[in-house]
């Protein structure tokens, strides 16, 4: 059985890729604080997963109900919005805002490939949110002349 060899430019775009996929991780984990203590919100725990067909996003929402979940997809870009049926207060931090009650959730998390937002589903259940959003793949018929 013969190996195909890969060729420079596949390499190239494995590590653009590769580059991209840290960088947003970077991006996403200091790029906002993780909470707004004047809109009284926490940013949500956030898995981001790519495969070759769709974007897995996974969402850590304690203490709230599915009907309180509000989500919002863009070709690169999904908000997730929620209210908690519980306020949250964090007693035990010597901070600030140590009295401060937390009361919804918030985020926005820009994806790594384009997505079809219509085609997205969403599953909720035990606090944990998974946002399936297929790849958006542009494909065109080409006129022979």
């Amino acid at each position: 059985m013969e190996r195909r060899r890969r060729s420079i430019f596949e390499y190239i775009d494995e590590l653009r890729s590769r580059f991209e996929e840290l960088f947003n991780e970077f991006e996403e984990r200091f790029e906002r604080p993780m909470s707004n203590f004047e809109k009284r919100c926490l940013e949500p725990l956030t898995e981001i997963k790519e495969t070759p067909s769709e974007i897995i996003v996974t969402v850590d929402l304690p203490c709230v109900r599915k009907e309180d979940v509000k989500l919002h997809a863009t070709e690169n870009m999904l908000t997730i919005e929620a209210l908690m049926y519980r306020k949250i207060k964090f007693d035990k931090l010597k901070a600030i805002y140590h009295k401060t009650e937390f009361q919804s959730y918030h985020k926005t998390v820009r994806l790594p490939s384009l997505v079809d937002p219509e085609n997205a589903r969403a599953r909720f259940k035990h606090g944990i949110l998974e946002v399936r959003l297929p790849k958006k793949y542009k494909a065109y018929d080409i006129k022979i002349d």
